[in-house]
């Protein structure tokens, strides 16, 4: 059979990571099917032309990327495709080719989360919207696809399917193609202990409550403590906002914002760092969880259910807006070697037993695709 994985619209680091991981690995876990990978204009992707047939969709992105998804059912039927995995939340218009679609989209999945009330009005509503298309593909398509089991409860609960008719693919640690061993960070750590906060700006990211934190270190005393994180003024008025924030007293003493880093200089800065400090309100996957574990490195974040299944024991759970707790958790990595040496043993137990590496990912993901081929039967 002849299969597509549609990718056009995974261009930010952690979709990328999932995109270029499966891409490279299907063929060799289904080598008695072909593949059609839909990929953005990136040249990490027009470079797997080597391994796997490529179309390069030009375009997408915010508003387009649903318009161009909904003229590409055609393109899917004359390629002669058995079935398309798409990886983007949403499905295109109905036709001869079956469809599974991964929904990784934590907005959709969470409708009540209190990250809905760091959003403006206008946010608000695009937001809601865009619920409205991710339903629709959630209810009809063939094969609905998550990360999790976190995941597959809340998209059942919200789509009114069985958890039993959706499937996971799960991701794992960044490949080393992607994030290649670089030069040491050097002076980018000020601090003694440096704590990751390894994530553009997002509201549901909860960015907001390291000013606090910050403060809880300056009253303890923690001038060894430092947050850095990595945003970008374009990322928004709300990063704009904080990153001026930061260059503020007491802030500046703790928290440094060191810009985004190339996914190159990654396993460097994992290499400096005490920890890495995750306050999410929302999340469906992030594959910086099993990044951080894989390296060795002690994990604070969000006590959710998804942030249990995905990380290591070992690692310290707290109320996302609780930022006294935040930063005791900090003292606690600083201060304690064998706290973070029994985490780094059990990290690599966990990674052993309970990631996939991209090759068993890879197959499957063929047999998601052989599932929703025989929704129609193959041709």
């Amino acid at each position: 059979m002849k299969f597509g994985i549609y990718c056009a619209d995974n261009t930010s680091a952690g979709a990328k990571s999932v995109a270029l991981g499966l891409l490279r690995y299907v063929p060799s876990a289904g080598p008695q099917h072909q593949f059609m990978a839909y990929v953005p204009a990136l040249p990490e992707f027009e470079q797997l032309a080597n391994a796997i047939d490529v179309k390069v969709i030009r375009g997408a992105g915010g508003v387009n990327s649903y318009r161009l998804l909904q003229g590409m059912m055609p393109t899917f039927e004359s390629d002669g495709l058995d079935a398309v995995l798409l990886l983007g939340n949403m499905r295109t218009k109905n036709g001869s080719v079956p469809q599974a679609v991964l929904m990784h989209n934590p907005w959709y999945a969470y409708p009540d989360s209190i990250a809905w009330r760091r959003l403006s009005l206008k946010d608000w509503l695009y937001r809601r919207i865009r619920n409205r298309i991710f339903h629709h593909a959630m209810t009809t398509v063939e094969v609905v696809v998550t990360q999790t089991e976190a995941m597959r409860q809340a998209v059942a609960k919200r789509a009114g399917r069985s958890p039993s008719e959706i499937q996971i693919l799960p991701n794992s640690i960044t490949s080393t193609k992607d994030c290649a061993e670089a030069p040491s960070p050097g002076n980018v750590y000020r601090h003694a202990n440096p704590f990751l906060v390894l994530s553009r700006y997002y509201p549901h990211k909860n960015i907001e409550v390291l000013p606090r934190v910050a403060e809880r270190l300056h009253y303890m005393g923690r001038k060894d403590i430092g947050i850095y994180t990595t945003l970008a003024p374009e990322h928004g008025p709300g990063a704009a906002r904080l990153i001026s924030l930061f260059e503020q007293e007491p802030y500046r003493d703790h928290i440094v914002n060191i810009g985004v880093q190339a996914m190159e200089v990654v396993p460097s800065l994992y290499a400096g760092a005490a920890g890495l400090l995750l306050p999410s309100l929302l999340e469906s996957y992030t594959s910086t969880y099993a990044d951080a574990a894989h390296y060795g490195v002690p994990i604070i974040t969000s006590d959710f259910p998804w942030s249990k299944e995905l990380c290591p024991p070992g690692t310290l759970f707290c109320g996302p807006e609780d930022s006294e707790a935040i930063a005791v958790a900090m003292a606690s990595v600083a201060d304690n070697e064998g706290l973070v040496a029994e985490y780094k043993r059990s990290a690599k137990d966990f990674l052993n037993s309970s990631h996939m590496n991209w090759e068993t990912i890879a197959e499957r993901a063929v047999t998601i695709l052989e599932t929703a081929a025989r929704t129609r039967g193959p041709r």
